[in-house]
């Protein structure tokens, strides 16, 4: 297929999901704290394993980066997808007063997570104009509104306004299959070392409301992967063909 049947192609399979581009306002009440460290551990029964949760505390284990495998083995009917365990914090102060008989209106529903793409640095830029790979980056154009999964209905607000009262874990899907797949069609038969040369950088965004009904929004959150084929064959994880929970992840001081 030629570059501009690609790019047809991409343009179409982004509009499922996606949010056009623009500049919005940041405050400083939700914030998206890490990504978590996902760990294998012992399960109840002999020979099974489950994945825990770090809890992303100041002292706890995370991740500044992550690796997607294209390998066609990990994915079977499904494209490619990048899933990451983020934690969110609400800096905005408990507010109630029994005095007065005022409720608390500053804990904060989670309404969505928005991801950007960007393809960072000089040799990934270097590497797609070589291998003619310009069409991908009409993925910096729009943003894509994630899948998540949560826990509870709300991020409680802090006792303080300084210190978090709870961090808040959300798995979010930040490459959906529909994108995963343009991805893979388009660099699979890239031969491994050229793969390894490109980095996708995703921007994570949380968007929510207060109970009182205030608008809030995270400062973008920057999270790059590398890319391979194959280079994640024999490594088992909590979320096979990808690798943001085993090398890459940092023990906090």
């Amino acid at each position: 297929m030629n570059a501009s049947g690609r790019k047809t192609i991409l343009a179409a399979l982004l509009l499922v999901n996606v949010l056009g581009a623009g500049c919005v306002a940041n405050d400083n009440s939700l914030a998206i704290y890490r990504v978590l460290d996902l760990k294998i551990e012992q399960g109840d029964q002999p020979d099974t394993y489950v994945c825990v949760i770090d809890p992303g505390q100041a002292q706890g284990s995370y991740c500044d980066s992550g690796t997607l495998d294209f390998d066609t083995s990990f994915w079977n009917d499904q494209g490619p997808f990048f899933t990451l365990w983020i934690s969110l914090v609400n800096y905005l102060p408990e507010n109630s007063n029994v005095d007065i008989g005022q409720l608390n209106t500053n804990d904060i529903r989670l309404e969505r997570i928005e991801v950007r793409y960007r393809w960072e640095g000089t040799t990934t830029q270097e590497t797609m104009a070589e291998a003619g790979l310009d069409m991908l980056k009409i993925l910096e154009d729009s943003s894509v509104v994630a899948e998540i999964h949560v826990s509870g209905d709300r991020i409680p607000a802090s006792s303080d306004g300084i210190n978090p009262t709870e961090y808040y874990p959300v798995e979010v899907i930040a490459i959906p299959p529909d994108v995963g797949t343009v991805l893979s069609n388009s660099l699979s038969s890239l031969d491994d070392s050229v793969l390894r040369k490109l980095t996708l950088t995703m921007y994570l965004r949380a968007v929510g409301t207060t109970v009182g009904g205030t608008h809030v929004e995270s400062a973008d959150y920057r999270f790059p992967i590398g890319l391979c084929n194959g280079c994640l064959n024999g490594m088992s994880g909590c979320y096979p063909g990808q690798n943001p929970y085993t090398n890459r992840c940092l023990l906090s001081k």
